[in-house]
């Protein structure tokens, strides 16, 4: 599994990233995303996770991208 990992984080491209995992979906690619690179960016979505302080409400962020649903 180390050599799929390390394979994507050289592959940061969706349309290479879906060539090399063809049976993952899209949510599921998406939480990797969001845990190795804290956002995501594919064509008809780019989010970034949220950091702990916005989760528990003690401060807003300045970054203008819109934060990430977590897959359910």
């Amino acid at each position: 599994m180390h050599k799929h990992l390390f394979q994507f984080h050289i592959m940061h491209t969706w349309p290479d990233l879906l060539a090399f995992l063809p049976s993952w979906s899209d949510k599921e690619l998406d939480v990797i995303e969001m845990a190795v690179y804290g956002d995501v960016i594919r064509p008809g979505k780019q989010c970034r996770c949220k950091t702990v302080a916005e989760m528990l409400g003690q401060v807003k962020s300045k970054n203008q991208m819109a934060a990430c649903d977590l897959p359910t």
